[in-house]
């Protein structure tokens, strides 16, 4: 038995330069072969970069995603990805997630973000954590900052 495809339903070769509707305001495509979009090395891995450009890894698609999924490592990448230098101090890190979440006391947050969201953060390899001072280098993601501009959090 044979199953007719619909005239509507594409490869996903034929949909590799496909922008998705809320990437599309941002003019970004998912994809290596856009102008609009080069850290991307494929249509799903995207550069990690330092301050001066040079890739220090990469992320996947479904590594954002997974990574975003959670609402309170939302706020904490976003706060990341908002900071002017490519470091923070964890405490105020901590500041700035206690401003926009009330649900969890102070303690809470200090050991999720420890125990959970930072050792996350670091096997992506977007930060680097360093346990005695306290001081967290971010490095950026476009792919990352991409789809947390399209979700409006950033």
């Amino acid at each position: 038995m044979t199953v007719s495809r619909p005239a509507s339903f594409r490869s996903f070769r034929q949909s590799e330069n496909v922008k998705f509707p809320k990437f599309r305001e941002l003019g970004v495509v998912l994809c290596s072969s856009s102008s609009t979009f080069k850290p991307c090395k494929t249509m799903t891995e995207c550069l990690i970069t330092d301050e001066d450009g040079v890739a220090v890894g990469s992320c996947e698609l479904d590594d954002v995603f997974r990574l975003l999924a959670n609402a309170r490592r939302r706020k904490i990448v976003a706060v990341l990805d908002s900071i002017d230098a490519n470091w923070i101090e964890r405490d105020r890190l901590l500041v700035d997630l206690a401003s926009t979440d009330d649900s969890m006391d102070a303690t809470e947050v200090r050991n999720a973000l420890h125990h959970v969201h930072l050792p996350m953060l670091e096997d992506l390899e977007l930060i680097e954590y360093d346990r005695q001072s306290e001081t967290i280098r971010y490095y950026q993601c476009e792919l990352l900052s991409s789809v947390l501009a399209a979700i409006d959090l950033r």
